[in-house]
């Protein structure tokens, strides 16, 4: 496949990027207003061209204008310096995606699919929480039981405070007060407008592929106001497109490359377990035909197992003032493979915008040896689109109509909240059997093999909402549900 054109080393060597060698993963970096936008911007174009499609979060809405065409005007000067005289503006074609549904197509799922972890890192629990989370959404697997919204989530966990003396003998020790700290962290998210995330339609991961390159924006204007939301929305995209996709020999064309903006906050009071589970996306999903560009300022911030698996990386200007701030930038500079007589460090501090110390993997994927590098300029618009034109796309799309229906199937809410005469029966079943234990002690071994009435109620309960395909329901990487 063609190499991707990067830009100019400062020699005038031309600069390129092996389409073969994404998979192995890269890193970009920069202070703010660096040009780390640009670069990425850049770089989806020319994914694009490729057939090979693209995952980002647009946090500061400059990528939308990927839908309008560039003009030569506002990057005269680049082209000049780059000696670019086929110039030629072009738009391309976007799925728009936004969890609020206002600047691109409404992005849902059920809690079941987004499992136990992610809901650990959207609702910020502490250890006891999460391992109560654990055993809840373990209870709704082991019986079939499908969680779809915040509703059932709230029912699922009212049912476990309800009958915690029945529940904990299997699923260990269930503090009310952490359930009820569970159930005040999901009404808090949904006092900020998120209660539409958990719904049905449950977005296609397969709708983030297509023959043609399909280049995916997540806007992420609102959403990054919630950093453990933003944090988790992005994790949960990236597990399912690794549970989703078959492995694959080795290719010299990728399917994807998913860019992770402000990466650092995956790892800010993240646990081993969800390090760990990073770790084995970084080191696995090559196999599957998909790079990952983690994209931050904040480079120390990533784990050093992480940062090892990153072979590509573009460093743009960082600002170092304190002793510690240079410290970290030096670190930086001993990552890369340095040609001799450069002061890396000093080039790292005094890179113009578009400027970049770029070090990707030779054909025999060895680290080339690292160039200051200007990067060129991309072909569509600088700054961000014009919302109406956005509006315009999302309205055009051809999967508008297939996410733009809510649906909502009855489920364990209906069943639990709303079936008050089940309710009652069940808590009059629930009276008589702490009467009939008191009295009948020492029949204790006979009556635990008997059906109980909690167990008569689950069963009811399931036969009541339906099991899925009658079958428990088993999950991959971050506990996010495996098809």
């Amino acid at each position: 496949m063609e190499k991707i054109y990067i830009g100019n080393s400062e020699k005038g060597e031309k600069v390129y990027l092996d389409p073969s060698s994404l998979t192995r993963h890269g890193l970009i970096t920069g202070s703010t207003g660096s040009g780390k936008t640009t670069t990425v911007k850049v770089l989806i174009e020319e994914l694009n061209k490729r057939n090979i499609s693209t995952f980002v979060s647009d946090i500061k809405g400059d990528l939308s204008s990927l839908i309008e065409e560039g003009d030569s005007s506002t990057v005269e000067e680049r082209l000049e310096n780059l000696k670019i005289t086929d110039y030629k503006p072009e738009s391309f074609k976007v799925n728009f995606l936004d969890l609020f549904g206002k600047m691109g197509l409404d992005v849902n799922t059920s809690v079941t699919d987004f499992g136990p972890y992610m809901l650990k890192v959207l609702l910020e629990l502490n250890q006891t929480q999460e391992e109560i989370m654990v055993q809840a959404i373990k209870f709704a697997d082991e019986n079939g039981i499908k969680i779809l919204d915040f509703d059932d989530l709230k029912a699922l966990f009212e049912y476990f405070r309800d009958n915690i003396k029945e529940l904990k003998e299997k699923y260990g020790l269930l503090n009310p007060q952490s359930i009820g700290k569970i159930l005040r962290s999901i009404d808090a998210l949904e006092e900020k407008g998120l209660r539409d995330f958990f719904k049905e339609p449950a977005f296609d991961i397969n709708d983030l592929f297509s023959e043609d390159g399909r280049i995916n924006i997540l806007y992420s204007k609102e959403l990054y106001k919630y950093p453990s939301l933003y944090t988790a929305i992005n994790l949960f995209f990236l597990s399912s497109i690794y549970n989703k996709l078959e492995e694959v020999d080795f290719e010299d064309v990728p399917k994807m490359v998913f860019f992770f903006d402000e990466a650092h906050l995956i790892f800010k009071g993240a646990n081993p377990y969800m390090i760990d589970e990073i770790e084995k996306i970084v080191r696995l999903i090559r196999s599957k035909g998909v790079g990952i560009f983690f994209i931050t300022q904040y480079v120390e911030d990533i784990p050093e197992k992480i940062l090892s698996n990153l072979s590509s990386k573009i460093i743009h200007s960082l600002r170092a003032y304190t002793p510690n701030e240079i410290k970290k930038v030096k670190a930086l500079a001993n990552s890369i493979r340095q040609e001799e007589g450069i002061d890396y460090e000093e080039a790292i501090l005094n890179l113009k915008k578009g400027e970049a110390i770029v070090s990707f993997l030779e054909e025999d994927f060895v680290p080339a040896t690292a160039k200051k590098v200007l990067i060129k300029p991309p072909l569509s618009k600088l700054g961000p689109a014009n919302e109406n034109k956005v509006s315009e796309s999302v309205n055009s799309s051809n999967l508008y109509n297939k996410y733009q229906i809510d649906q909502n199937s009855y489920s364990f809410y209906e069943f639990y909240i709303e079936d008050a005469e089940k309710r009652k029966e069940f808590e009059k079943e629930m009276e008589l059997q702490k009467q009939k234990e008191m009295s009948e002690k020492k029949e204790a071994k006979e009556r635990k093999k008997a059906m109980s009435p909690f167990t008569k109620m689950l069963n009811s309960m399931l036969y009541s909402i339906g099991r899925e395909a009658g079958k428990s329901i088993y999950r991959g990487i971050f506990g996010t549900r495996k098809r």
